[in-house]
């Protein structure tokens, strides 16, 4: 079974990279975390981040198609949770608009949100299911392969998310005040936590 080859490995960080940098909820959510913490404080939420897509990202080198049917009674949950999660912070950010950098939730609660925030996306799984069949194609997968397709996927989306939150970061040190880009988040995180809930059926009205 020949290995993937540079080819196909650079086919999987360009998809990989055009995919994760456009913006979604993960991209608002971290970058209104980065804009009450800054980068360092960030750093929970983008492991969660990588540590859900990774998840997917095996379950789809496994050729877990039925995965979806199995989380489709599971996926209104898990959005309403991360719309929930998205309100709140939003509200937190509003608020908090004129106060200095602080730690904000907890290292594991940042975790935990920005994973169920990743699982909960189906078009992730859609893309790695999509993606995958063209990288591999029918010679199959070495176990090689699946570390270096899993690594490529990890650094590709930390760097991405790291650049998000430097710029969040950088904007927000020039900034003379912080209020206009933290209300701009708060804003921002309210509407994709609203469409959360409404892709969950719930209806806030």
């Amino acid at each position: 079974m020949p290995p993937m080859s540079p080819t196909d490995a650079l086919v999987l960080f360009s998809a990989c990279a055009a995919a994760m940098a456009s913006p979604g909820p993960g991209i608002a959510a971290l970058v209104s975390r980065a804009a009450s913490v800054g980068i360092a404080g960030s750093l929970p939420f983008i492991a969660g981040m990588i540590a859900g897509d990774l998840a997917l990202f095996v379950a789809a080198m496994l050729g877990l198609a039925g995965l979806g049917a199995a989380f489709s009674s599971w996926m209104p949950i898990i959005s309403a949770v991360a719309g929930l999660w998205l309100l709140w912070l939003g509200w937190k950010q509003w608020r908090a608009a004129d106060a200095p950098l602080d730690e904000g939730c907890s290292s594991s609660a940042s975790f935990l949100a920005a994973w169920l925030l990743t699982i909960g996306n189906p078009k992730t799984i859609i893309f790695y299911m999509a993606l995958l069949p063209v990288v591999i194609g029918p010679q199959g997968l070495t176990l090689a392969d699946a570390v270096l397709g899993a690594g490529i996927v990890a650094t590709t989306l930390a760097a991405i998310m790291l650049a998000y939150a430097g710029l969040t970061q950088a904007a927000m040190g020039f900034l003379r005040h912080p209020r206009p880009l933290r209300r701009l988040c708060a804003v921002i995180m309210a509407g994709v936590g609203l469409v959360l809930l409404a892709r969950a059926g719930i209806s806030v009205y």
